[in-house]
């Protein structure tokens, strides 16, 4: 297994996988909120350039994900960058192995050194 962050092009890729992976993991509850058009519009049709995504590959296969998405937030009345964490899933076969804190670390990590 690997750990990743994913640019827009690797993102655009593995987004079929993504999509699984979220749909498997919650169902069709939320089926809709989990359709390639909402992820490439939450993460390439922004309008921020910065990507934040994360995930755990077993054999090239996205098994475990944590995004989040760029925005400005009022602090003290000052504007600053930051990042809304968005979705995390891991696929049921693989939970309990430490793979979401691992992706969410590696994310958290990733953030805080694009300044955000």
């Amino acid at each position: 297994m690997e750990i990743a962050l994913l640019d827009k092009k690797n993102f655009v890729e593995f987004l079929p996988q993504i999509t699984s992976l979220f749909k498997t993991s919650f169902g069709q509850k939320v089926h809709e909120h989990y359709s390639e058009e909402v992820f490439k519009w939450r993460h390439l049709d922004n309008p921020y350039k910065d990507i934040f995504i994360a995930v755990y590959l077993k054999d090239q296969v996205v098994i475990s994900c944590h995004t989040g998405v760029p925005y400005s937030l009022y602090v003290n009345d000052q504007l600053m960058s930051s990042v809304l964490t968005m979705q995390a899933a891991t696929y049921p076969a693989f939970q309990g192995m430490g793979l979401f804190p691992s992706v969410a670390n590696l994310l958290t990590d990733h953030v805080s050194e694009k300044g955000y």
